[in-house]
């Protein structure tokens, strides 16, 4: 923005160096037509002006900013004063200005459809704060300057006295030298501009919002020329304040490779919480995380996690309906197979004094169906029993014998559960949705006011492709701020995330090529404005490793975010 106003401010300037001296040397202009050659000359250069300052900043405050800058500089040339008939005789050429400035305006809205003005656009980024200090020191300083330098030109005080106004609400103390530039700085001066919020924890450097801007504007991301919105610069940091935001939830998509893992070892490594990783692949090592093989354990889905065993038993059922598509008959016989296997081990459902006792495993749900089998009247029973039975056979592995892990302890410390080397998706499956069960359990049993921990899911489509495990999801991420927890899910797609999206209150979207996914997170940060669509879908692409387009915490602006490497540190 500085850029714009020095480079409008010297057009100006030069416009009237121009007129006043270098065309009369050039140019012999008889003496009896000089004064309507002057007029001329100021009529062409108020239509101008208003055609570029409308051009340039697309604000008609800002065509009203640049008004008395140009009439000061005018006079300035003319050494004249800014006379109440000084003015009179500018009426119109005044007028010419505006009218061309409105001219462009309406050409300007109508090309994209949308009457917004960049000075309002700019306000509602930054906002305004009145700084007193910075308003005293600033009037203190006009005073000097009425006795020292510009005694009895009151115009050059008004300047100076808009400056200091428009300093103490939109600048710092180091804007207060502007004031000795009067009517030259008004326009800059009362730009809104600030810092976007440190709070928090800072990850990166936003490189650029979307905003409205004009064709002369350049993109951060390089996009059609023509495109109404572009990615102005901005240097800030990029900072988390979570007691800010609506809940603790965290969902990031992007290709293989755009840095969706290196962001979520530098949030961790920010983050001063208990972490669980869920690692499929073997990715994940970071400093001072316990690592645990989860080929190495074992774990009993069928532990109740304090739910009564009729309610635990159709939870089990309809994970296991989920993952080998079983059929509604079978689910409802294994429901009550595993029902009748609580009660065994005496586990009732009316009695929850009972529901500490040890429960049963697969192995003995299969023991009892092989006796329902043994003891079958019919073939059409015997078929039934039998059509679950490989299933059963396949869970009594040793795997899920008992629970050879402290769930309590992986939520009290931070971990990474690394199931690459489980050997099968159905046993790495029944193991994350056991520990997520069991954390779930546990989560309820706290309560805290700020982040206490944060589950990270990689390729979280794994579980979100199954139906028990997507309304799983969808109730952790729905409950989770109220006990402390966060939910990170990290994926290469959006097809599984569309549902558990409206529960996140942050997304980061990286580099992204595929034209479905790219419609969508188009569509999601862009909503019904068309022309920020179109250049969202063209940033996607272009997206550099470790470079994530993502919202405020108010969801007011979209931001494009470069963050740190390795540990954190620039």
């Amino acid at each position: 923005m500085l850029k714009k106003h020095a480079i409008m401010t010297s057009l100006i300037v030069l416009e009237f160096v121009l007129i006043k001296y270098a065309i009369p040397n050039l140019i012999i202009i008889p003496y009896y037509i000089y004064p309507a050659v002057e007029s001329a000359e100021l009529l062409v250069i108020f239509f101008l002006d208003g055609i570029l300052v409308e051009f340039i900043f697309t604000s008609l405050v800002m065509v009203i900013l640049y008004y008395p800058l140009i009439l000061f500089t005018y006079s300035l040339f003319q050494q004249q004063s800014l006379s109440f008939f000084f003015l009179l005789d500018l009426l119109t050429f005044s007028s010419t200005y505006f009218i061309s400035a409105l001219f462009v305006g309406f050409i300007g809205w109508f090309i994209r459809r949308n009457m917004s003005d960049t000075w309002f656009d700019q306000l509602s980024l930054f906002g305004y704060k009145f700084k007193p200090k910075i308003a005293l020191i600033g009037f203190t300083l006009v005073i000097a300057l009425y006795f020292f330098l510009f005694y009895g030109n009151l115009p050059l005080i008004a300047g100076s006295m808009l400056n200091v106004i428009g300093i103490s609400l939109f600048g710092d103390y180091y804007d207060l030298p502007l004031v000795l530039l009067s009517w030259f700085a008004t326009p800059y001066s009362l730009t809104p501009r600030g810092e976007i919020s440190k709070q928090g924890i800072c990850l990166g450097n936003i490189l650029g919002i979307l905003t409205k801007s004009s064709i002369i504007d350049l993109s951060v991301i390089r996009v059609n020329s023509s495109r109404k919105y572009k990615w102005s610069s901005v240097k800030a940091n990029y900072c988390i304040d979570f007691s800010k935001t609506k809940n603790y939830n965290i969902i990031v998509v992007g290709t293989s490779g755009s840095g969706k893992s290196n962001f979520a070892k530098l949030l961790v490594s920010k983050l001063s919480v208990n972490i669980l990783v869920f690692d499929l692949h073997g990715e994940y090592y970071l400093n001072e995380v316990k690592r645990v093989d989860v080929s190495q354990i074992s774990v009993n889905p069928l532990s109740l996690f304090n739910r009564n065993p009729k309610e635990r038993a159709l939870e089990i059922a309809y994970m296991l309906k989920s993952l080998f598509n079983l059929g509604n008959i079978q689910a409802i016989e294994l429901t009550n197979l595993i029902v009748e296997a609580y009660a065994e081990k005496g586990l009732d459902p009316d009695d929850p004094s009972t529901w500490s006792q040890n429960p049963p495993t697969f192995r003995d749900v299969l023991l009892l169906l092989e006796r329902h089998k043994k003891n079958a009247l019919s073939a059409q029973e015997i078929n039934k029993y039998q059509s679950l039975e490989p299933y059963l056979q396949y869970l009594s592995s040793t795997v899920f014998q008992s629970n050879s892990i402290n769930f309590e302890e992986l939520l009290n410390s931070s971990y990474i559960l690394d199931f690459s080397r489980v050997p099968t998706n159905e046993v790495k499956y029944i193991i994350m949705e056991t520990i997520l069960k069991s954390i779930q359990s546990l989560m309820y049993s706290r309560k805290s006011t700020k982040i206490e921990n944060l589950v990270i899911i990689d390729e979280a489509p794994f579980l979100l492709s199954k139906e028990s495990g997507k309304q799983l999801i969808e109730r952790l991420l729905a409950e989770g701020r109220k006990f402390g927890f966060g939910f990170m899910l990290i994926s290469q797609s959006v097809d599984y995330l569309k549902d558990v999206i409206p529960n996140a209150g942050l997304f980061y979207a990286f580099n992204i090529v595929e034209p479905g996914e790219l419609e969508y997170i188009s569509k999601f940060f862009g909503g019904s404005d068309l022309d920020m669509y179109y250049t969202l879908y063209e940033t996607f692409p272009k997206l550099p490793r470790g470079v994530s387009v993502t919202r405020d915490l108010l969801g007011r602006f979209i931001y494009l975010v470069q963050f740190y490497e390795g540990d954190g540190h620039v």
